[in-house]
């Protein structure tokens, strides 16, 4: 089965980048206007990612599941934000789309590797 691992590197400022990119940050206010600013900037940072991992612009044409591992110190429902930025920033380049045709699971796990991993791989129906 087809799988694409993108390592997306941290900010050196890890408590600005939890700030503006939490979930805790966005419910306790954040303007739709920085809302839409931090989106569009994450797309971004994945686009580049994704050229600088090498990783092909070909999205699977079998279901999958996207399994982030995460490096920082938020707790896991706080990375929801940065999750669908990244899921939706991946849409055209390895994945079709996100609805339920494609999309099977995602998993959120730590790990000590110094960046976010994405892990995205083509899952059985």
């Amino acid at each position: 089965m087809a799988q694409v691992i993108l390592d997306i590197p941290y900010p050196r400022d890890k408590a600005a980048f939890n700030r503006k990119y939490s979930l805790n940050s966005w419910i306790g206010g954040k303007h739709w206007a920085g809302r839409n600013a931090a989106i569009r900037d994450w797309h971004s940072v994945v686009i580049l990612a994704l050229k600088q991992n090498r990783i092909r612009k070909k999205p699977f044409d079998k279901p999958y599941e996207v399994i982030f591992l995460w490096d920082d110190k938020l707790d896991v429902d706080n990375h929801s934000i940065i999750a669908k930025a990244t899921i939706d920033a991946l849409k055209g380049w390895v994945v079709v789309d996100d609805n339920s045709k494609w999309f099977r699971r995602v998993t959120h796990s730590f790990w000590r590797g110094g960046a976010i991993r994405v892990v995205v791989r083509e899952v059985e129906n």
